[in-house]
């Protein structure tokens, strides 16, 4: 992967596709296999994972990619006599996969203790925000992400990541108000009395 080498990845575009996907795909097994065994020499049942959970672990390790190779393009842009857009945007870059994985983590964290939802919401907001901006900034136009490769990749998915937490925090948002409404009501009519006239 390292664009010095040419090998699967040369400057800031993949070369060989096969090699880029397929080294990313046994990354991702490895880490999959060595957390299921992990998880089962603990005594964790891997299937009881909430899927709001494997989404912020998700956006934690999106975040660290694009914080990486933002860092690592940066490192090789000359910003002295380059383009200035190119730097500006690559900072950019820089700063959303810091705050993302930062924001990742202590809400993977918050959660497991039993964060309230409109905290967690609104947190949600705030990455998804932030990941719609970036997108744009980062991937379109004299960006560093522009080319395929991993910046492209990690932004995108950090960004769809945040749409699914957000769906599901403002679902459950909703599901709440309305379960509170019902019981409300249902109180209400239990404590109606009704008022016969006696024999």
């Amino acid at each position: 992967m390292n664009p010095g080498n040419d090998i699967a990845v040369g400057g800031d575009t993949v070369i060989d596709a096969n090699l880029y996907f397929f080294s990313w795909l046994s990354f991702a097994s490895v880490l999959y296999l060595l957390g299921s065994l992990a998880q089962e020499s603990a005594g964790i049942d891997v299937t009881k994972t909430p899927p709001k959970s494997a989404r912020w672990y998700g956006l934690c390790a999106s975040s660290l990619v694009v914080m990486g190779a933002s860092v690592r393009l940066f490192k090789a842009e000359d910003c002295t006599n380059g383009s200035q857009e190119l730097c500006k945007r690559t900072k950019f870059a820089i700063s959303a996969g810091t705050i993302g994985f930062v924001f990742a983590l202590v809400m993977t964290y918050l959660t497991q203790k039993g964060l309230a939802i409109i905290m967690e919401t609104a947190a949600t907001m705030i990455l998804l925000a932030l990941w719609c901006f970036g997108v744009g900034y980062i991937t379109f136009g004299s960006a560093p992400g522009s080319q395929i490769g991993n910046l492209y990749f990690a932004t995108w998915i950090s960004f769809i990541i945040c749409v699914f937490l957000f769906g599901q925090c403002f679902r459950e948002v909703v599901g709440a108000r309305h379960a509170n409404a019902a019981a409300q009501q249902n109180g209400d009519d239990g404590n109606v009395s009704t008022n016969e006239p006696q024999a």
